[in-house]
């Protein structure tokens, strides 16, 4: 379970991308407390994983970025795809996970920039 305070948002990012790096920067100006989760380091388990995606109220599949040089190298078909087959591939193919995942108490986003940050302070000002 992913475990959060009021004030806490919890961050998943890849430490290859420097768009994520920039989310976390923006977060912790924002918020009193930011813990980082860094996906290619912390083999994210199945539970961690189908929860970030139920907090996300979304499926499975909506964690895996079909855009990212991992998709593109091992060509991926989801056609036959349940979701242990998915947990496996992402925990196997860290790169592929979509970041960054920025949770907090009330809601959960896949970021695309500092604007879904801000979004997120002003929604919950209560976590500042």
């Amino acid at each position: 379970m992913i475990e959060n305070h009021n004030n806490e948002v919890v961050i998943y990012y890849n430490s290859n991308h420097s768009v994520d790096k920039e989310v976390i920067a923006y977060a912790q100006t924002h918020f009193r407390f930011v813990r980082t989760v860094n996906v290619i380091e912390s083999r994210l388990t199945g539970t961690r994983l189908t929860e970030i995606a139920s907090r996300l109220g979304m499926p499975l599949d909506y964690l895996v970025c079909l855009t990212s040089d991992a998709a593109k190298t091992i060509g991926l078909d989801f056609g036959n795809m349940d979701d242990i087959d998915l947990i496996k591939l992402l925990q196997h193919y860290p790169d592929l996970i979509k970041s960054p995942i920025v949770i907090s108490k009330n809601k959960a986003v896949v970021a695309t920039g500092a604007k879904d940050i801000y979004e997120m302070a002003e929604t919950y000002s209560e976590i500042m």
